[in-house]
């Protein structure tokens, strides 16, 4: 299967699956080997990466913003390729509902001053 530029061994794509499985927000062997397992999918979409530190709405998320994180998903999309499979990222923020906590001292970004509905189970300003 052919889509645009890329060829695909089949038609079977893994979607995002946020899974928080990286204490100190970089991606591990545990990670690697989860999506090495997974290589004979067509596409494998990774799990929500957080491109800014006030991105991040919940913890252990693997980020691609520092060296140690781009080197940590480098082992995971070597893990990938290795056995065959291909896996595009998929870049996240999570807007109005980025915990503060996790993002050291920035309050939450978003497109408007509107405050999220439901319950949220964090501290967040319902304004800047």
């Amino acid at each position: 299967m052919t889509v645009g530029a890329l060829n695909l061994p089949n038609r079977i794509f893994m979607s995002s699956l946020t899974r928080l499985r990286a204490p100190g927000n970089v991606a591990n062997n545990i990670m690697a080997e989860h999506y090495r397992l997974r290589a004979s999918a067509g596409l494998i979409i990774s799990e929500g990466i957080p491109i800014m530190p006030v991105a991040v709405g919940y913890p252990h998320v693997p980020g691609i913003r520092s060296d140690s994180q781009v080197a940590g998903w480098r082992g995971v999309t070597n893990a990938v390729h290795e056995a065959g499979g291909r896996i595009f990222a998929q870049l996240w923020h999570v807007g109005r509902v980025s915990n503060p906590a996790l993002a050291g001292t920035e309050l939450p970004v978003a497109p408007s001053s509107m405050a999220a509905a439901g319950h949220i189970p964090f501290t967040r300003p319902k304004k800047s």
